[in-house]
């Protein structure tokens, strides 16, 4: 008896048919779930490729636009009938852009940051011949950005549009996990600086010199004290503060280190809380004490004013300006005041 050939003749199922296939499922199983041969599956799925263009055929622009669609949310499928592409064979192209749109949602993009859009053009730039200061007059930006666009992205030659948003996204996203979390290797490097009392900069300058070469394993001691100090991003144990050189258990911040403590006398009167009189300069023997410093603080006088007759004392301080040394100098000169004006 002859065998019939059996032909798929419904249009949805030669496109599942070209789909399993495609997707890596064997021609075999295809047609024993059909009741069809191999034959008749790979035949089935060669003509249905036989009169649609090649990938490659598609121009770069149209590519381009391709990709900026995707991008900003229309879909493959779409895509895929407009340009007459069968989109699985889009959906493996274009893999990075879908990715890159997935991991946008929440971005914020600041108006410093070069856009799609931009990058876009930049590509078509590059691909025109233009210079990077070409390129960056018909964007209205500096020279210097585009030509570190390039350079972050593997060059003229190498340049995608796709790959310069993607990896911009990535770096853009937040929060990012702490290095010490992520690094299982790093953290016990750094775990045991820290139980050999070694300072954070001592640890960090220790691992350039030990994995030169080695980004992974490089670490910055400010990245080590946020580690150990603040909330979120604790990847070391917080008993390791102890082996600190200062040993405490909550961080100074920066002004608070810098902050200038003289001058600060306990129980100081400031001269605005002084008696209205004193401030009217209504009543002679009100004075007033200063002192005068030096280039460099190498010598100072003490000084005494009489506020309403304008009088002024002045007395050396050779041997320093301590509170003891202006305090004997200044009674010196009371000294020697008349007894009116005491």
């Amino acid at each position: 008896m002859e065998k019939r050939r059996w032909r798929i003749i419904d249009e949805e199922l030669k496109e599942d048919v070209c789909l399993l296939v495609l997707a890596g499922v064997p021609a075999r199983l295809v047609g024993e779930a059909l009741g069809a041969s191999v034959s008749t599956v790979l035949r089935t799925v060669r003509k249905r490729f036989r009169d649609r263009p090649r990938f490659s055929r598609v121009s770069t622009r149209d590519l381009a636009d391709i990709r900026r669609r995707v991008a900003q949310g229309e879909t493959v499928k779409a895509l895929a009938a407009e340009y007459d592409i069968h989109r699985t064979l889009l959906s493996r192209r274009l893999g990075s852009v879908w990715k890159m749109r997935r991991a946008d949602e929440g971005v914020q993009r600041s108006e410093l940051r070069l856009s799609l859009r931009e990058r876009e053009e930049i590509s078509r730039g590059v691909e025109a011949g233009l210079s990077a200061s070409a390129i960056a007059r018909s964007l209205n930006r500096a020279a210097s950005t585009v030509t570190r666009e390039l350079k972050r992205c593997g060059g003229r030659r190498a340049y995608r549009a796709w790959r310069g948003e993607v990896r911009f996204v990535q770096k853009a996203r937040r929060p990012k996990s702490a290095k010490l979390a992520s690094n299982d290797a790093l953290r016990a490097k750094v775990e045991e600086g820290l139980a050999n009392f070694w300072s954070p900069e001592q640890i960090s300058r220790r691992l350039r010199l030990e994995f030169e070469g080695e980004p992974l394993m490089h670490v910055s001691h400010e990245t080590i004290y946020q580690s150990l100090y603040v909330q979120g991003r604790g990847a070391l144990r917080a008993e390791l503060k102890r082996h600190l050189r200062w040993k405490r258990m909550q961080r100074k911040t920066r002004a608070a280190s810098r902050e200038d403590r003289r001058g600060q006398i306990p129980d100081m009167v400031m001269i605005s809380a002084r008696p209205p009189e004193v401030e009217a300069r209504a009543v002679v023997g009100d004075w007033e004490g200063d002192l005068i410093i030096g280039r460099g603080g190498k010598s100072a006088i003490a000084t005494l004013v009489e506020r309403k007759s304008r009088f002024v004392m002045l007395a050396a301080l050779p041997n320093g300006r301590s509170a003891a040394e202006v305090r004997d100098a200044l009674a010196q000169l009371v000294k020697r005041l008349p007894a009116e004006l005491r």
